[in-house]
């Protein structure tokens, strides 16, 4: 089975790119990506939360750059606890049914 691949061919300003397959049988426009842009409003989000928490946003100077790895080491530590929390209820979920993992 032989794949089509699909180059971009140029970008339609700010809405959207235009591609073509390698059989040059067709143009498609994409408009715009939904997953991007759920991740981009999901980050304005967070910012607002962040500015109203703390009054200030991470363009802020009174932090060190050693602060600031503090910062990201115990965030990156909640993301570990999050990741256990969630293996621990679908291994249990798995065991509620019978599953094997």
């Amino acid at each position: 089975m032989k794949r089509n691949r699909i180059d971009i061919i140029g970008q339609n300003g700010n809405d959207g790119l235009h591609y073509k397959s390698n059989n040059m049988e067709e143009i498609k426009e994409i408009k715009e990506d939904k997953i991007v842009n759920t991740v981009i409003e999901a980050y304005k989000k967070r910012s607002n939360v962040g500015i109203d928490k703390y009054g200030t946003t991470l363009a802020r100077e009174d932090l060190s750059s050693l602060d600031w790895l503090q910062h990201l080491q115990e965030e990156l530590m909640d993301a570990t606890l999050y990741i256990e929390a969630l293996k621990y209820k679908i291994d249990k979920l798995h065991n509620h049914y019978g599953k094997q993992r």
